[in-house]
């Protein structure tokens, strides 16, 4: 920020403009780190942005403020990176996904084995 755009701007406006520059940095952080990428998708899985929200109750009203959320999360913290980054978590889960599920195959059949 220059020292021209400091003396236009007040003190509250100065302070809200540095700390979104730290956290526009922090998310910069968070989605080039893989653990980073890991937590942000355990919140977005439970925005529930893949489900349908209509049950025809009052759960209906969370499920969307839920699905809301995770929208203004990818809008305006995500795809600012790049509209690749979701894309490359989707891919990133569907691999640990098959790894999770791998190990697990690996474990019964050596716990088959061991029974016989």
């Amino acid at each position: 920020m220059s020292r021209v755009d400091k003396k236009e701007l007040s003190r509250e406006e100065i302070v809200e403009a540095m700390l979104q520059q730290q956290i526009d940095e922090a998310w910069g952080w968070l989605l080039s780190d893989p653990r980073g990428k890991l937590i942000l998708w355990s919140v977005l899985d439970k925005c529930g942005l893949q489900n349908f929200t209509f049950n025809g109750n009052a759960w209906d009203a969370l499920f969307k403020g839920r699905q809301q959320v995770g929208a203004e999360i990818l809008a305006h913290h995500v795809y600012p990176f790049g509209m690749t980054v979701y894309t490359e978590m989707l891919l990133e889960a569907e691999e640990r996904q098959k790894q999770l599920e791998a190990a697990i195959d690996e474990t019964d059949a050596a716990n088959n084995t061991e029974e016989k």
